[in-house]
């Protein structure tokens, strides 16, 4: 009997079941192995926001840097006002007394420490020089200066300032010219004190240190380099502060 439109077909005799078909209990072991990477997953994540925490926090409870905006450069400033080091010191002098007491007939030139250096030393070894240059010439003058140590001074004549006693030799070259014609080089060494006023400000690219050579004064007697050095103090190694108190830092306006 058929009812409709419907009518009987045969079976198709090819058709066939899977020969594997996986039951509901085989998908949960899939989803509880996507379950257990997820945790896994959410772990780390949770491990890597703590630790993220705690480099935030310490970032956030260290001392603040100070940036500075100077002749166009932003700049960090590392270089802390109220401590000096040794080696800091020494090189600073080098480079500032180096440029200032060393002559050459070929020229005289202060620029590399015009901002390391106050305008009124500037201006007084340039007139000095100025003053000698024909001399100097004529002559074929040379000097050299080399600093050997440096101390910080306890009893400076002029308060207000760092007062770094650095001592060493000065060497002064002078050709001169022989009964047969012959130029012989003279040279006379002696042991020379500079007594070297400093102050701190912002360091720069320019000026690294945070210094500045604001007075020198030199002294060449035996005696008067025995007292001043006998009243001076070795500067430390390591950034501690020192003793007494410095000048505040100056503030650009």
């Amino acid at each position: 009997m058929m009812f409709g439109n419907a009518r009987k077909q045969a079976a198709d005799p090819s058709y066939q079941l899977p020969a594997k078909r996986r039951v509901i209990w085989e998908h949960g072991q899939d989803l509880a192995v996507f379950l257990s990477v997820s945790i896994l997953v959410n772990i780390l994540m949770a491990l890597s926001l703590f630790v993220l925490c705690i480099v935030l926090i310490v970032i956030y409870d260290r001392p603040p840097y100070i940036l500075a905006q100077d002749q166009g450069y932003v700049y960090w400033r590392t270089t802390e006002a109220d401590q000096l080091r040794y080696d800091l010191v020494r090189t600073f002098c080098d480079v500032t007394t180096t440029t200032l007491y060393t002559i050459n007939p070929g020229g005289y030139d202060l620029t590399p420490i015009v901002n390391m250096t106050s305008a009124k030393v500037i201006d007084a070894f340039q007139k000095h020089a100025a003053e000698n240059g024909e001399l100097t010439v004529n002559e074929n003058h040379r000097r050299l200066w080399r600093i050997k140590e440096v101390k910080i001074d306890k009893n400076p004549p002029i308060s207000g300032f760092i007062t770094i006693a650095c001592r060493g030799e000065m060497l002064d070259y002078q050709l001169t010219t022989t009964i047969t014609g012959q130029q012989d080089a003279k040279v006379v060494s002696r042991e020379t004190l500079l007594r070297c006023y400093l102050s701190v400000v912002p360091p720069t690219p320019i000026n690294p240190w945070g210094l500045v050579l604001e007075g020198v004064q030199r002294y060449d007697s035996p005696d008067e380099i025995k007292d001043i050095w006998s009243g001076c103090e070795p500067i430390p190694a390591d950034s501690s502060p020192l003793q007494s108190p410095l000048p505040p830092v100056k503030k650009k306006k």
